[in-house]
């Protein structure tokens, strides 16, 4: 699964390994038949902010999902799963990595 942050052009792909997942940074792009998902920092970062729901953000198109068809909704339910993890934000720093259940893993 890759996912795009539209505004920087930053692709990132995330690989299943034991207990969650690993992530590589600036990959060139998603591969043939490869989970796409594209959204923006703003969204994002509402979504973290808890302005936004992860799924209201799907529903609405804010986070676009290319997968195919019989896997589109595991693909929602993984996302909706990880945004909905909120950890305590130490020392003023609210990262990405310390909000996702695949933090720590690879990245």
């Amino acid at each position: 699964m890759v996912v795009l942050l539209e505004d920087s052009g930053l692709w990132t792909r995330f690989t299943r390994v034991s207990g969650g997942y690993s992530s590589q940074v600036h990959v060139p792009a998603a591969g043939p038949g490869e989970i796409a998902i594209v959204s923006n920092e703003a969204v994002i970062s509402r979504i973290l902010d808890g302005r936004l729901s992860a799924g209201h953000a799907i529903d609405t198109g804010l986070i676009a999902v290319d997968a195919p068809p019989a896997e589109e909704d595991g693909v929602r339910d993984l996302l909706v799963a990880a945004f909905d993890v909120r950890l305590p934000v130490e020392g003023g720093a609210d990262l990405v990595s310390r909000r996702t259940p695949w933090r720590g893993l690879g990245h």
